[in-house]
């Protein structure tokens, strides 16, 4: 499977001629990821939604066994079809149906139903759930029987699914279930193709809104192995999938939203209908917020005057100042530590100006973001707005795609010149992250940059591991003739690794101290003494975090004359378990780092350091480590370590040799040290 999905676009669209409407042919042209197909057609009447199938198994499907060959092991979707329903637009009609069998006792999985529509402003019209045991027996659920979950709350609105388990799936049995919801809001969903079993037959159905004014546009992303087909008829856009393998989830995977296939339907206004023109209107509405985002000239000038900048600081230097400045003085109300405050209840609400962010002295991520980019521009920075895609969702720009759900946000791109070079850097201080840094999840996309009216296409860099540093210095003690170990240790990161106080800051205090004491390890046999963050309410400061734990032993017997300790601790994070061979998609890591233990060992009463191991070093094209261990005169041992992760992603091709690296970095940390006991000559 390919790291970079193919993708495949159309739309059909009504327009009005002589009082007639007519149906124009369809029109191929070879753009970004593949084909846009652009259809204009008539409007037809309703559509027909999917009804229950019989309740015993046909010869064919008793025929239907395990075939490993064609990617069938323990269970198989035998049909599946979806139709999505907008005539006016809304209320939106989805109908499911899914036929699959169960072919091994690792398929059971197979009996649980979930309806993902329900909540407030959603009907659940039809339901239908059965299974047919390969007796012939048959059990069924109805709609009393499923259960209600909330999954968010939105405006006051619950919004969740409908659940529940059809009994007794054992191997050979063919399971159905279906339904039919209205949802009385304006809802585009995406169709997903590829499901958790291969898929032997699918149909997909979109029958959407029609006018004089929109078009109903899609793109279709898929792996290359997908064999499915797009096309229109009668104004309803059908997808029709054969043999479709199941969704590949192997550890440390690509997003799951790039291992399937998935038809993203949305409305486009027919006056927008090319891409150059679509982007080049946004990129004139990007130009308009930043002016009316900048408006307080006057409290823009007075912020800049108290950074008390240098005179004679370059331009990056400035922008840094700036950007420290409004972290340590501007509360990130998105962010706030101890779970944040409403507009309501911190009196005037701040409005989406510079002016009132700075005279506030708060404001949300948003606003901080965009109010840094007014003291930019005032700075002497080109600005613009950088529309970036979320890699753990749709993951790859598609400029075809003519719609603003694909982006994640708008981070703030700044544009310098210094000493006659030209110096570009994509920065989010909305974020809390340190200059220059922005999430992980945006590294290694492309973007849209939007300034000065025009718009063009930018690549965001991975960043080097140095950037993304955890360094860790720690002590290990022993008491009581072994019977205890004490470990005390502190954490300082870097870079992305300041994302570990984000997790913090919004949690009340009661649970902010539990989360710390599970990091600290703490466990039945681990008592945690200190679990602290210290500066965690400072955004300019990095992570930091302060252990001491007690974990009881099994005392050392007396006969013990070498006692062994190992180097691992909860300092140390996991090696990543990226499985075993063969490999069908990329390893992706968060983001490449570099992380450094340095720990003292004092040994157990009794006991001296004995000969110690040997160095161990290892460099590759994935990364580095080192191991290196020191007598001290004190009598104790130290050891540096230092595990180097340099690629994010890794693709298939090279996974063997990854795998190699990684197994020679967990070996060693399986090291021990040995202490001798000195015993007192008879």
């Amino acid at each position: 499977m390919p790291a970079c999905p193919t993708r495949r676009g159309g739309s059909v669209s009504v327009r009005r001629v002589r009082r007639s409407r007519h149906l124009r042919a369809f029109r191929a042209a070879v753009l970004g990821f593949g084909v846009l197909l652009v259809v204009t057609a008539v409007r037809a009447g309703g559509i027909r939604m999917p009804s229950p199938g019989p309740q015993e198994q046909s010869a064919e499907e008793r025929a239907i066994t395990a075939d490993p060959q064609r990617g069938i092991e323990h269970g198989v979707v035998l049909t599946l079809r979806e139709v999505v329903a907008q005539p006016h637009g809304k209320p939106t009609v989805i109908g499911f149906r899914q036929r699959a069998k169960a072919l091994s006792l690792e398929a059971r999985g197979i009996g649980d139903i979930v309806v993902p529509w329900a909540g407030d402003r959603v009907e659940l019209k039809r339901f239908w759930a059965f299974a047919v045991l390969p007796d012939g027996t048959v059990r069924e659920i109805t709609r009393e029987d499923l259960s209600y979950r909330q999954e968010v709350e939105y405006r006051g609105r619950s919004i969740g699914s409908w659940r529940g388990v059809l009994p007794e799936i054992t191997p050979g049995t063919v399971v159905e279930y279906g339904y039919v919801v209205m949802i009385h809001d304006y809802v585009v969903p995406q169709i997903e193709v590829t499901r958790r079993w291969p898929v032997l037959s699918g149909v997909f159905i979109w029958s959407p809104w029609l006018n004089e004014r929109v078009a109903a546009r899609w793109v279709f992303s898929r792996p290359t192995d997908i064999d499915a087909e797009v096309g229109v008829r009668q104004h309803v856009v059908v997808l029709t999938a054969r043999n479709v393998p199941a969704m590949v989830d192997e550890p440390w995977g690509p997003p799951e939203v790039q291992r399937k296939a998935i038809l993203r339907p949305f409305y486009q206004v027919l006056s927008h209908e090319d891409p150059g023109a679509y982007w080049k209107l946004k990129a004139k509405e990007a130009l308009t917020f930043l002016r009316k985002f900048s408006r307080g000239r006057r409290e823009i000038d007075s912020a800049i005057a108290d950074m008390q900048i240098p005179q004679d600081a370059d331009l990056e230097t400035r922008l840094g100042l700036a950007y420290a400045w409004i972290l340590k003085n501007i509360r990130n109300t998105s962010w706030r530590a101890g779970g944040g405050a409403t507009e309501e209840s911190e009196g005037k609400e701040v409005k989406d100006n510079a002016r009132s962010v700075l005279r506030a002295r708060r404001g949300t991520a948003w606003q901080i973001r965009w109010t840094w980019a007014a003291i930019a521009a005032r700075l002497g920075a080109r600005v613009g707005r950088v529309w970036v895609v979320d890699r753990r969702d749709y993951g790859v720009l598609n400029r075809q795609l003519m719609s603003m759900d694909q982006f994640a946000r708008a981070l703030v791109g700044v544009e310098f010149e210094e000493q006659g070079q030209r110096r570009f850097l994509v920065v989010d201080p909305g974020s809390m992250l340190p200059f220059g840094e922005i999430p992980w999840w945006f590294h290694g996309t492309e973007a849209i940059l939007m300034r000065g009216g025009q718009e063009k296409i930018i690549r965001l860099n991975f960043t080097l591991p140095g950037r993304n540093t955890l360094a860790t210095t720690g002590h290990v003690g022993f008491s009581d003739d072994g019977e205890f170990r004490r470990d005390e240790w502190r954490v300082e990161g870097g870079g992305q690794f300041v994302f570990g106080k984000r997790s913090l800051w919004r949690r009340r205090e009661v649970d902010r101290k539990r989360l710390l004491r599970r990091r600290c390890g703490e466990s039945e046999t681990v008592e945690v003494l200190v679990a602290e963050a210290p500066g965690l309410d400072d955004p300019l400061e990095p992570w930091r975090l302060h252990c001491e734990t007690e974990e009881l032993l099994d005392p050392i017997d007396e006969g013990v004359d070498v006692y062994h300790v190992g180097i691992d601790g909860p300092w140390f994070m996991p090696v990543p378990d990226i499985g075993a061979p063969p490999r069908r998609t990329p390893v992706v890591f968060r983001f490449a780092s570099n992380r450094e233990d340095r720990i003292v060992i004092e040994p157990p009463a009794g006991f001296v350091a004995g000969a110690l191991p040997e160095p161990v070093e290892v460099r590759s094209p994935h990364g580095a480590y080192r191991l290196v261990f020191e007598r001290q005169d004190d009598g104790n041992v130290s050891f540096f370590r230092q595990f180097v992760l340099a690629r994010p992603e890794v693709p298939a091709s090279m996974f063997e040799s990854l795998l190699e690296f990684l197994t020679v970095v967990r070996e060693a940390d399986t090291t021990t040290i040995q202490f001798i006991r000195q015993r007192r000559e008879e």
